[in-house]
């Protein structure tokens, strides 16, 4: 199963900042292998705005990076961030699903592979 974790959200100052403490999860406790760096994450949300992520792969333990095509995740995570809105992404009620929403979609694609998504910076715009 893999589980997604908000580390970190900040934004310049024209942008909205949400911060919100990490989630807990059942894999946080398993063994767990490197973090992969996603390309940077721009959806349009469904409100009209904008929201930028940065995001890592923490891969389960054994996987190896070079086996990972981190394609697939990038679109993904860019669907699943272009059903929400700004106010849902603002409010820290809203990032819990987020974050369930991002580990549900990835799971079917990655099965085995990873074991966390971690959101390392959100900017809202």
């Amino acid at each position: 199963m893999v589980a997604a974790t908000l580390l970190l959200a900040t934004a310049c100052s024209s942008s909205s900042v949400h911060r919100a403490p990490s989630t807990a999860s059942s894999t946080s406790s398993a063994a767990v292998g490197s973090p992969v760096a996603l390309p940077r994450i721009q959806s349009k949300l469904t409100d009209g705005h904008y929201v930028v992520v940065m995001a890592d792969l923490v891969l389960a333990a054994g996987v190896k990076p070079e086996r990972l095509d981190t394609s697939e995740a990038k679109r993904l995570i860019e669907t699943a961030l272009s059903h929400q809105s700004m106010a849902s992404l603002r409010s820290s009620a809203g990032t819990e699903p987020l974050m369930r929403i991002l580990a549900t979609a990835l799971e079917p694609r990655y099965p085995g592979l990873v074991a966390r998504v971690l959101v390392v910076q959100m900017v809202l715009q």
